[in-house]
């Protein structure tokens, strides 16, 4: 059987967040009509590459951190 399968986001969740982590305008707009709410991907994309840069910064900085504890017999 194909199954087509289609990923995204609701704007709505994206919204709640926008103003709180201080996201870059515009992620959200309306389309055609006021009330219904749209994603801009394009702007997106290097929001969310941006945070698992991010992400992936703090990962190796704890793993160094361990390694050194471990090193030195303090955990």
């Amino acid at each position: 059987a194909d199954i087509n399968y289609s990923i995204g986001m609701l704007a709505q969740d994206v919204k709640s967040y926008e103003d709180t982590l201080g996201l870059p305008n515009p992620l959200i707009y309306n389309e055609m009509n006021e009330n219904t709410l749209a994603l801009s991907y394009s702007t997106l994309i290097p929001v969310l590459v941006g945070a698992l840069q991010k992400a992936n910064q703090t990962i190796e900085d704890l793993t160094t951190r361990i390694e050194d504890l471990e090193t030195y017999n303090l955990i």
